[in-house]
């Protein structure tokens, strides 16, 4: 991580590392590619989250983790120990999600949690992939859920009006 200029015309400091692949479902042992990747952070109660890709996008354990932290550049990140937080499902037909986005909804009461998963066919994965929407909650004790993962159409945002 690295702290931009207000402007964002480049940064200001020096990179710092936030997190490196070191809990098992990251690939750790890998021979493919051992990494965490795509992160997004955002920020909830003084809280900074980010949710992160680990292992290796072909594997089927390819998931989404999180990590947080009081500061967003230069503090510690510390990874959720229940870590993934999305991962496969294979009797349900998921296989690898990852790469996630989060938005709000209209009403800024619900968080969403856009992310890709595999498309198998035979039960194995063909290299493509398909976009997943759930939703994702911060439970009182600040640790994250995601109600899913599914591959349904999700319930319209509440507060939300349709046009």
């Amino acid at each position: 991580g690295v702290e931009l200029a207000d402007d964002l015309s480049g940064p200001i400091t020096e990179q710092k590392l936030c997190i490196y692949p070191s809990q098992e479902w990251e690939g750790t042992k890998s021979m493919w590619a051992r990494s965490n990747e795509g992160m997004t952070v955002f920020k909830s109660n003084n809280t900074y989250y980010m949710m992160y890709s680990g292992n290796h996008w072909r594997d089927p354990n390819y998931g989404i983790g999180y990590a947080t932290s009081d500061r967003p550049v230069g503090g510690l990140w510390t990874k959720y120990e229940g870590n993934p937080i999305l991962e496969k499902d294979l009797e349900r037909g998921i296989s690898g999600p990852g790469h996630n986005s989060i938005i709000r909804s209209p009403d800024e009461k619900e968080l969403f949690i856009v992310y890709h998963t595999h498309i198998l066919k035979d039960g194995e994965v063909r290299g493509g992939r398909t976009i997943n929407i759930d939703r994702l909650m911060i439970k009182k004790d600040g640790t994250l859920e995601v109600v899913g993962p599914t591959k349904t159409p999700q319930p319209f945002p509440s507060g939300a009006t349709k046009k």
